[in-house]
């Protein structure tokens, strides 16, 4: 078990607003979902100031006469997010351990951090230590951390107590992610709430990368300007990119060796890119409860389109590894791609910043008449066990707290000092960055997608099978419907 207990003072920092909107999509669908909306604009700017003493978060003082608050964190390969033990110089990790510091010293409490492997690696051990907590009554945990994207089972599992009815939660803040909130709220229930705690936004949001010897090469448009125009579309990056694919060896036929317009690691980016698009996966009646659309026709017209690129082997080249530096960013930094679908995250590592020369661009939008940029994410939520030693306003007040100050004093750092001036490569890249933050996506049935139909979520899985989308929810759309209803009816029985 990693302790986080700290004493340091809280130094100045920067703050940052960043601006999450749920915007529900342009034309071309015969489905009206009622998607939560947010009141920020997507094209708003980045105000930095410093803060003063006063957090700003409208919480009591209290001293909880150093009690330890016990976090179980299922995000091993991204601790630092989290956890850092001392002062490394790193402007984030020195965030983050003032952060912690900051909570324990004006709280009274310790924070314990204890870490297991994220991802799928740690989905039995945080399940069996939920469910061994609070079968036993033993009350371990006050927090548990997990990704979005491997939480559906624990809610199912119901261990978890409903957010909504804890003191100190205001999910209206800004330090809350409202775009994934709205989205995971089922009748009024919400048993996992991403928050500003977590840089997973941020960092695991989904853009494109282009390489700027590849278009100056070849005379391409200023990309930046499209997408400020609102003409970053499909049409756009789909006529760029089969401008640079190109045989380079000669050989007569298209492989690793060639220059391709469109990379990406193996199938993973087409299920980002859908959400780009503007696909909504469900909407939400008047009770609150969720539906998935089905083949509506904006679903299948984005099917057609995402099963072309795969299908143009001459266009799209997916990396048999889904590693990115085994071949998607060695194919990236070597003028061998124009553009390519990642995540925010390997712009930290040193592989991405040794290529001097890419940009990095929003994922492209359906049509011109899509309003705004959308890109996929799995964020980090967090849930409160139904059983815990300590009384559950503590825990309430600690946990508005930390994501609170993360807000305040670490996603700052992260965002306005590392991410735009330390790794980014030109002013541009930054405000991309704003528009690809703002338009972030999370859809409840996703999180659930392997116990509904994952084809319905990863469009990839079908594309040997099927022409046409219909045809497969023709198949397979009754069995699935019922499913996301048995799923919501287990969540409305908590």
């Amino acid at each position: 078990m990693k302790s986080g207990s700290f004493s340091a003072a809280l130094a100045a920092l920067l703050t940052l607003t960043l601006i999450i909107s749920a915007c529900s999509d342009g034309g071309g669908s015969d489905v009206t979902p009622a998607l939560p909306s947010s009141d920020a604009s997507q094209t708003s700017k980045t105000e930095t100031e410093a803060p003063d003493a006063d957090p700003g978060d409208g919480l009591p003082e209290a001293d909880l006469g150093g009690t330890v608050f016990t976090i179980l964190t299922a995000a091993e390969e991204w601790v630092n997010d989290y956890y850092v033990s001392e002062m490394t110089g790193d402007i984030v990790d020195d965030a983050v351990f003032r952060r912690n510091s900051e909570i324990e010293e004006r709280f009274g409490v310790k924070l314990d951090y204890l870490i297991k492997p994220g991802y799928s690696a740690g989905t039995a051990e945080i399940s069996k230590l939920c469910t061994g907590s609070v079968m036993s009554g033993s009350g371990e945990y006050d927090l548990v951390i997990t990704n979005s994207a491997y939480t559906g089972g624990r809610i199912l599992e119901d261990v978890f107590t409903d957010l909504n009815t804890l003191p100190y939660q205001d999910f209206d803040k800004p330090w809350w992610v409202k775009f994934a909130n709205d989205n995971l709220t089922v009748g009024g229930r919400l048993f996992a709430a991403a928050g500003r705690y977590s840089l997973s936004p941020v960092k695991r949001s989904w853009a494109v990368y282009f390489n700027k010897n590849v278009a100056q090469a070849l005379s391409l448009p200023d990309f930046y300007a499209d997408v400020k125009a609102g003409k970053w579309t499909y049409d756009a990056i789909t006529g760029y990119g089969r401008q640079a694919s190109a045989d380079m060896n000669g050989d007569g036929k298209m492989g690793k060796e060639d220059r391709f317009g469109i990379i990406g690691t193996s199938t993973e980016p087409f299920w980002a890119w859908q959400t780009g698009l503007g696909r909504q996966l469900s909407y939400y009646d008047e009770s609150g409860v969720p539906h998935l659309t089905g083949d509506d026709v904006r679903t299948c017209d984005i099917y057609d389109r995402l099963r072309s690129v795969w299908a143009d082997s001459s266009l799209y080249y997916g990396a048999k590894d889904i590693d990115p530096y085994a071949e998607f960013v060695p194919m990236l930094g070597s003028d061998m791609a124009l553009f390519g679908f990642y995540t925010l995250n390997i712009t930290a590592n040193q592989a991405m910043r040794d290529i001097e020369q890419y940009g990095i661009l929003p994922l492209p939008k359906f049509d011109e008449a899509q309003e705004n940029y959308y890109t996929h994410c799995f964020t980090d939520v967090q849930s409160v066990l139904k059983v815990t030693k300590n009384p559950p306003e503590d825990i309430s007040l600690i946990i508005e707290a930390l994501n609170a100050e993360n807000n305040r004093s670490v996603i700052p750092q992260f965002y306005e000092v590392a991410l735009l001036r330390k790794y980014a490569r030109d002013d541009d890249s930054a405000d991309m960055l704003e528009i690809i933050c703002s338009g972030c996506r999370l859809d409840i049935s996703f999180i659930f997608y392997s116990s509904i139909a994952a084809d319905y979520f990863m469009p990839a899985n079908l594309f040997q099978k099927y022409d046409t989308f219909t045809t497969f929810w023709a198949k397979s759309g009754e069995k699935a419907e019922a499913k996301l209803a048995d799923i919501a009816d287990k969540i409305l029985s908590f």
